[in-house]
């Protein structure tokens, strides 16, 4: 009888014992990190490409030098090689006129060199960025679009700056040490409706883009 209860007991044991493995197979570790799957798809139908005058700008070339313009750079929301030949508001009105819910979409930039091995980068999307590459380069943006014809305007401050400003030019501005300055220039116009547009650094990763390079002598 004896033997009997033993056994009994050891069949018991044994069995708790197994169950006991099984939960531990189907428990989730707490620690075991969550992989996120990012799902964005850009949908953005805008086209845009810098000008000057009525043609599509494909590259810059200019002599840097201190405590001059470099020039001002326009964008139109088209990719057409040429377009209509008028004054640069009404060449960004007749284009922007053509988009379908125009007002949700904006403007920004993004701007690249190097000093030496020093890289210098920004995307840009506001007026607070105008000195972010100070001592060398300022940046200054423009709303040509909400302008009376005629009149004369300054750049964007961050005081005047809205949720109807559109930055349609940007003017680079070299400020000091440009003799510093040891690569081409790198000037990219996006357009974007959200932020799901820009990954977790700032950047923007959209297909709504042009950039062109200046190039320094």
């Amino acid at each position: 009888m004896k033997k009997i209860i033993v056994l009994l007991i050891l069949i018991l044991l044994i069995t708790g014992c197994n169950k006991n493995e099984e939960n531990k197979e189907k428990e989730i570790p707490k620690n075991n990190p969550i992989e996120v799957i990012d799902t964005y798809k850009d949908e953005n139908p805008v086209k845009i490409a810098f000008y000057e005058g009525n043609k599509v700008l494909k590259e810059y070339q200019t002599e840097l030098q201190n405590m001059t313009d470099i020039n001002v750079f326009g964008v139109i929301l088209t990719n057409e090689e040429e377009v209509i030949d008028t004054s640069f508001k009404y060449q960004f009105k007749k284009y922007y006129d053509e988009i379908s819910e125009k007002e949700k979409y904006k403007i920004g930039y993004y701007i690249k060199f190097y000093t030496g091995d020093t890289l210098h980068e920004k995307t840009i999307t506001d007026p607070s960025n105008t000195f972010v590459f100070a001592p060398y380069i300022y940046i200054y943006l423009y709303d040509d679009l909400h302008q009376s014809d005629g009149a004369w305007y300054s750049h964007v401050e961050e005081k005047d700056f809205n949720d109807k400003t559109l930055f349609t030019s940007t003017k680079l501005f070299m400020a000091d040490k440009s003799k510093d300055i040891t690569s081409s220039i790198t000037l990219e116009a996006f357009t974007y409706d959200s932020e799901d547009d820009f990954d977790d650094n700032g950047n923007y990763r959209g297909n709504s883009r042009y950039s062109i390079e200046i190039k320094t002598a």
